[in-house]
């Protein structure tokens, strides 16, 4: 099985971390994890990537419904976990990766019949799909507001840890 996943070590802030205690340590991967989900999802939903490039179109126009979204099982699947270390944004479908990197797959005569036949509204040659090209549509990633709202969460939780200790 495939998986696509994003990670944000926090290796750099950990020693600080652990000085104000186990629970700062848990308490900034949780808010981090919970921060990541959260813009992953509204970038998912306005369909850009973490820099803020659009994805790219469908091909066909007479799609109806949003893109990577005909159910909506690929942005139900994305889910934040965390470690000690560092927290992860991912998803365990097989077929995110193609989403998130693009791909170019070889296309079977049988499904270049039914592309022509269901997509193409049986017109041209029904033989003529030898290769497809998936577009890249990163939807995982930090953006830099992201990173930047890691460090404010840090920062607060020790702040808040530290000044508990007084």
């Amino acid at each position: 099985m495939s998986s696509v996943k994003f990670t944000f070590d926090v290796k750099d802030l950990a020693s600080r971390l652990e000085r104000a205690g186990p629970k700062a340590i848990k308490d900034t991967l949780r808010s981090c994890g919970n921060l990541a989900l959260r813009s992953t999802h509204e970038r998912f939903r306005q369909e850009i990537d973490p820099d803020g490039i659009p994805w790219k179109p469908h091909v066909l126009p007479s799609k109806s419904y949003r893109i990577l979204w005909k159910e909506g099982d690929l942005f139900k699947s994305i889910v934040a976990t965390f470690s000690k270390t560092k927290v992860v944004i991912g998803t365990a479908l097989v077929y995110a990766g193609v989403h998130q990197r693009g791909a170019k797959l070889a296309v079977t005569p049988k499904q270049s019949v039914w592309m022509w036949a269901n997509l193409f509204n049986k017109q041209g040659n029904p033989f003529r799909f030898k290769t497809i090209r998936i577009p890249k549509r990163t939807f995982l990633g930090f953006s830099e507001d992201d990173q930047k709202g890691f460090v404010v969460i840090a920062n607060t939780v020790l702040k808040g840890a530290l000044d508990g200790r007084r």
